[in-house]
């Protein structure tokens, strides 16, 4: 058996429709939020946002 059989992972659009749902119900139920808040505390790491204009991408005001 592969180490990803790629039948079994769920469709994109799937995992979308999900992710609405939980999303909606956020807003209805409190323990909802707070699982989810959970969930993305877990398996998304804190990011923080450069300063702004800093980096390549940034355009120096004049």
């Amino acid at each position: 058996m592969p180490l990803m059989d790629l039948k079994r992972l769920p469709s994109l659009a799937g995992v979308l429709k999900f992710a609405r749902l939980i999303k909606s119900y956020e807003s209805q139920d409190p323990e909802i939020a707070s699982m989810s808040g959970k969930l993305k505390a877990m398996f998304l790491p804190p990011m923080t946002l450069p300063p702004h204009g800093a980096g390549t991408g940034g355009v120096a005001a004049s």
